[in-house]
């Protein structure tokens, strides 16, 4: 894990995806704003803007729980939310649009709405969301 400062407010954002920017040339934590952004990190432990938070890097040879979008199951790709739910994971499933995503990886478990859902990173590049 790491301990960077965050660059905005992450009081209330444990298990939500995280990247790192350069503020005046400092590493700082960031939430993302764009579905194409990569996110290599999971906030473990948020704090208020100019605090530091403990970021978890995703690997995989360890899962980890992030905030959910939606519904899913077991099995899905899991790919970033959109806007309005930036640094939440929800399923690459059929009736969700068109357009392009980079995938963090795979649910191992079902999810509901808001849950702290069990993810496997396994990225792939670029991904077309089905449509």
């Amino acid at each position: 894990m790491i301990r960077v400062l965050a660059n905005v407010d992450l009081t209330g954002k444990e298990g939500f995806l995280a990247r790192l920017i350069s503020a005046s040339g400092v590493a700082k934590a960031d939430l993302p704003s764009a579905v194409t952004q990569a996110c290599p990190y999971v906030i473990e432990e948020g704090a208020a803007a100019g605090s530091y938070v403990t970021l978890r890097p995703l690997t995989a040879v360890r899962n980890v729980r992030i905030k959910a979008k939606g519904t899913g199951s077991a099995g899905d790709p899991a790919i970033p939310a959109t806007t309005g739910d930036f640094g939440k994971v929800r399923a690459n499933k059929a009736g969700l649009g068109g357009g392009s995503s980079s995938q963090v990886g795979y649910f191992e478990e079902d999810f509901v709405d808001g849950q702290l859902a069990l993810v496997r990173h396994n990225p792939a590049p670029s991904i077309t969301i089905l449509t």
